[in-house]
């Protein structure tokens, strides 16, 4: 079992315009589970943050009300490979010295995976809220049946 003081949140580039293509239920269920997530790590005062591809955007494009992430820190991943190489972001996480980084966000085979390997690599314990971390090839599966 996880215990609160020994974790930090991260959610990955959690934009409005990565769900559009998503069916409605889709829509809604992701939008729950982060601020399901939210919610949770805020009350058991977990260190919450969150990372975007590029440059951090204006709150009002982010998939949830930012009043809900208000607790969290923001961190620009710019626009190379590795979502690790941001310096700011993995010195914030380890100095938190906290052992398990909970992952959740867009997009499963790819951000979110490269945010999971360098943070094993550096020791942490890596969980991934399935729930709230869509798959992009599962998107387009559902683009390509649908049409």
């Amino acid at each position: 079992m996880l215990q609160a003081a020994e974790c930090c949140v991260l959610l990955v580039d959690p934009r409005k315009q990565h769900i559009a293509d998503l069916g409605a239920p889709v829509q809604q269920h992701l939008s729950s589970s982060l601020v399901l997530l939210a919610k949770a790590a805020h009350a058991a005062v977990i260190p919450g943050h969150l990372a975007f591809a590029g440059a951090v955007p204006d709150p009002e494009q982010w998939l949830v009300d930012a009043a809900q992430f208000a607790w969290a820190r923001t961190h620009p991943l710019g626009n190379s490979g590795a979502s690790w190489a941001n310096a700011d972001l993995a010195s914030t996480l380890i100095a938190h010295r906290r052992r398990s980084l909970i992952l959740a966000g867009f997009w499963l085979e790819t951000r979110v995976t490269f945010m999971a390997l360098p943070a094993l690599a550096t020791g942490f314990e890596v969980f991934v809220v399935i729930d709230a971390t869509p798959a992009r090839a599962a998107t387009s599966s559902t683009r390509i049946a649908a049409g």
